[in-house]
């Protein structure tokens, strides 16, 4: 683990130069502005957002949170307490879960949300599509990792409820549809469990 916070402290000097680092008893800070040069297509940014980076000691199991300081980004992706929508939980998860750096947290999330925002800004549109708020959204991050697009909401949920062990499988499924779930969802629900029963839990907690 040492290695993730040193390999991210000399990213960040290297790159962010600019950027301050607070060494914090469970994380690491970085505040200041992050300078962005990104492409996509015919579509480019040049940006410096104001912005602080918590990065959990315990990265990638627990998930860096970036926040807008200055307040410049007018988007319906941010949170109330002023931190970056990035994404789903389970799409951040899938995105980090090798990294060994905060760099692959830049690179996947921040950098594709900047050039997203500046498009929507510009057009109207996203530019990467765009997962829905809440309780839909964790359910079409569900279908796009299990690549089950027909995977119904209740059917979606049901599988949560098993594979984060919040109820015992009879209770948490009805009876109807307890041997279907056996015998078609058997598979989805140990590709859920690789996310652990935490991060889990609390996407129920969400729904």
């Amino acid at each position: 683990m040492e290695n993730v916070i040193e390999n991210s402290i000399n990213y960040i000097k290297t790159k962010f130069p600019e950027v301050s680092i607070a060494l914090k008893p469970s994380s690491v800070e970085f505040e200041g502005r992050f300078i962005i040069d990104a492409r996509r297509n015919n579509f480019e940014i040049h940006e410096a957002p104001l912005l602080k980076i918590v990065m959990s000691n315990n990265y990638p199991t627990i998930q860096p949170v970036c926040y807008d300081i200055d307040n410049c980004v007018t988007y319906d992706h941010v949170n109330k307490d002023g931190a970056l929508c990035l994404s789903t939980e389970i799409d951040i998860a899938l995105k980090l879960k090798d990294s060994k750096c905060i760099s692959d947290f830049i690179a996947e999330l921040i950098i594709p949300y900047f050039l997203s925002y500046k498009y929507w800004k510009a057009t109207g549109r996203d530019l990467f599509g765009d997962y829905s708020h809440g309780w839909k959204g964790i359910f079409e991050s569900i279908r796009t990792y299990l690549k089950t697009p027909s995977l119904s909401d209740m059917d979606c949920y049901y599988l949560l409820i098993w594979a984060s062990k919040t109820k015992k499988f009879k209770k948490g499924i009805p009876r109807e549809k307890q041997e279907y779930f056996k015998k078609n969802y058997l598979p989805l629900m140990k590709e859920l469990r690789l996310f652990g029963i935490p991060l889990l839990r609390r996407q129920i907690k969400i729904i």
